[in-house]
């Protein structure tokens, strides 16, 4: 491997890491961005709060939990899937390379 390669490879390392990071750091403060928006939007009865640019509203998500007899349906559909996908009746619409990073064990490392 070349050490442009390496720099590269490096690069990447230090990108990913980053964006973890960031990521964590999002997590945290979106409560906080919950209350100050919604706190916001009762005191203006607007339907956004708009700051430097970007509209701020709050969504909600719905989940839902359902009957025993919907989740055998599913379970029973996933194990039919697996099913096609070994027998090979299912076919495979796409494929996608990508690269995946993880730590090496100390032990097999060379």
């Amino acid at each position: 491997m070349t050490a442009e390669e390496k720099d590269l490879l490096r690069r990447y390392l230090d990108l990913r890491a980053k964006i973890s990071e960031c990521e964590e750091e999002l997590e945290k403060l979106k409560p906080a961005v919950f209350d100050v928006v919604d706190e916001e939007l009762r005191a203006t009865g607007e339907k956004q709060v708009v700051f430097e640019g970007m509209s701020f509203q709050i969504q909600y998500r719905e989940t839902f939990e359902y009957s025993p007899e919907v989740k055998q349906l599913e379970e029973q559909l996933r194990a039919m899937k697996k099913q096609e996908e070994k027998s090979g009746v299912a076919t495979i619409k796409s494929q996608t390379g990508f690269v995946r990073v993880s730590k090496v064990n100390s032990e097999n490392f060379d």
